[in-house]
């Protein structure tokens, strides 16, 4: 699992009110994600999700929002850790070269979004 901080006092946050946000990871090697989890900062949270991914090295993304709980698309108002599995019905996320979360909008009235943990429940795509 990749956890972007164990550290409260750090945290990610959107650059200015321009809409789409959007947070870019990228593998050192080719991953399968299995499930995904957010803890935002209440009153900054991002809606309107999508997730994207990069199977090879160019910086063409593929749509892969529809893998995942379709409760993705609009997570709570919390400072809860939400997490969202991916569907076992839907087709693998297999060899992830890079993962893309985008927020359309945002609860805030600025569309400011802050993020707190961004965990990412993977493995290698070698496995």
């Amino acid at each position: 699992m990749f956890r972007s901080s164990s550290t409260e006092d750090l945290c990610w946050n959107s650059e200015g009110s321009n809409s789409p946000q959007s947070i870019v990871v990228s593998f050192i090697e080719p991953a399968s994600i299995e499930k995904l989890g957010f803890q935002f900062q209440g009153g900054f949270v991002g809606l309107d999700t999508s997730v994207s991914i990069t199977t090879t090295n160019d910086a063409t993304f593929q749509d892969v929002t529809s893998s995942f709980d379709q409760e993705i698309r609009e997570p709570e108002d919390s400072m809860v850790l939400q997490e969202f599995a991916t569907d076992v019905t839907s087709v693998p996320i297999t060899e992830v070269k890079k993962l893309k979360i985008t927020f359309e909008k945002s609860t805030d009235f600025y569309g400011r979004v802050t993020v707190y943990n961004l965990d990412i429940w993977a493995s290698s795509a070698a496995l």
